[in-house]
């Protein structure tokens, strides 16, 4: 018999799979729906408990064929998946009509049947009804609640764990609760040693656990924090550059590979750098200079492109111009350049990949104290469309850029007219005005 049934019953769903040679059973049916009960009369009159039986539905096949006529069930309730105890009496239902193999039968273990422990079910049946002995299906199957559980109207305490010490000789008169002040933030000092914290980024490694990257100006080092526990109450910490004056301006992002990679300023060569953690923990990293063309490097913002490749932002103070470096490999340690905008253009930046997969960088222009962004036309992002953004006073440093849910560009700035935070929000990918896709 192979046998596939479900008890559908108010408060709990139970589903059965059991197997034996000759019969099929299958049950189907539909939730019961906890209803609304009209109020009629007195509002204060005696509420009917919900009873502890419910409905079984089920369908009958023997040898592929839905049955018709009477049988008798078995229905018994263990704490074991073999041997074990039995829970309550055995339930016997006897002369069950079947309708094209449809059946209903109602089922009552008790009250002290159901207290939250595993319970597993055994179910035997023969046709025709009184026809011999009962066939078993196994094995016993293990009984899952339904969202909408079975109300208990009383409990022992017996029953119950963590019971307060007022409640201990059951009676409710010596104990005033509060509701319990909501979980505190947690608020964690990760570095303490010298003055260190400047220029952080964070991202989350491959591991769940947060990814740190930040500027010790006491030892002029680039650092890195990584956390030990999800609130990141505390933290493994590791200088990974420290030659000369390092590690301002930091970005962090999570490679293709898994690994942390950021990049930072070297400020004693006025470099572009780049540090590709060896593992995740970045308890040491490949150091590689990436760009030493003028004086460059300033504001980085790193972003990992469709491509799996690292995408970075960052300002020629030289040439005034905001630059891209497009990664050849995960590890970063050659890159193809471009300049998307000149002219004492390109501070602030802050890069994203847009839901086009392609890249999105927000950035400042001095010359113009305006707000811009430019939309990289592929991949590597050799050219971009450029577009001002705010224009009205002076606006649009310290940016940053996100992707929101309706997939268009989000950015937050600084006014420093009125000396504000303001916030745009494209109306479309390229973030650029009256757009039109031909």
């Amino acid at each position: 018999m192979t046998g596939k049934m479900k008890w559908i019953a108010p408060g709990i769903v139970l589903a059965v799979l059991a197997s034996l040679a000759t019969i099929t059973a299958r049950a189907s049916s539909l939730a019961q729906e906890p209803q609304s009960p009209d109020i009629v009369g007195d509002l204060g009159g005696p509420e009917t408990p919900l009873g502890t039986g419910f409905t079984y539905q089920g369908k009958l096949n023997q040898a592929g064929v839905p049955h018709t006529g009477a049988c008798d069930f078995q229905f018994i309730l263990w704490d074991a998946a073999e041997g074990g105890n039995q829970i309550s009496t055995t339930q016997t239902e006897t002369g069950v009509a079947l309708s094209e193999g449809l059946f209903t039968v109602d089922l009552d273990f008790g009250s002290t049947a159901f207290w939250g422990n595993a319970r597993w079910l055994q179910i035997a049946v023969r046709c025709p009804t009184g026809s011999g002995g009962y066939t078993t299906l196994d094995p016993r199957q293990a009984l899952t609640a339904a969202p909408y559980a079975l109300y208990a109207p009383k409990a022992p305490w017996s029953g119950l764990t963590g019971v307060p010490a007022g409640f201990a000789d059951g009676v409710d008169d010596d104990t005033i609760y509060n509701r319990a002040a909501p979980a505190a933030n947690y608020i964690t000092t990760l570095d303490s040693t010298g003055t260190v914290g400047w220029d952080t980024s964070i991202t989350i490694g491959a591991d769940g656990l947060g990814l740190i990257s930040y500027y010790d100006s006491t030892n002029a080092d680039l650092k890195v924090a990584h956390c030990s526990n999800t609130a990141c109450t505390a933290a493994t910490l590791n200088t990974l550059d420290s030659t000369g004056v390092v590690g301002a301006h930091t970005s962090i992002a999570i490679g293709a590979d898994g690994l942390g990679l950021i990049s930072y300023y070297d400020s004693t060569n006025a470099d572009l750098k780049v540090a590709h953690c060896s593992n995740t923990a970045c308890t040491a990293a490949t150091l590689n200079t990436l760009d030493s063309t003028n004086s460059v490097g300033t504001d980085t913002s790193i972003v990992i492109g469709a491509d799996g490749r690292g995408l970075i932002s960052y300002y020629d103070s030289t040439a005034g111009c905001l630059m891209v470096a497009h990664c050849s490999n995960a590890f970063c340690t050659v890159a193809t350049y471009a300049v998307l905008d000149a002219g004492n253009i390109g501070s602030h930046t802050a890069i994203t990949i847009g839901a086009d997969g392609l890249g999105l960088i927000s950035y400042y222009d001095a010359a113009s104290d305006n707000l811009k962004v430019a939309h990289c036309s592929d991949t590597a992002c050799t050219t971009a469309t450029r577009t001002t953004l705010n224009s009205t006073g002076d606006i649009g440093s310290h940016t940053s850029i996100t992707i929101g849910t309706d997939g268009l560009p989000v950015i937050s700035y600084y006014d420093a007219t009125n000396t504000n935070l303001k916030m745009a929000h494209c109306s479309n990918a390229f973030c650029v005005p009256y757009f039109r896709r031909r």
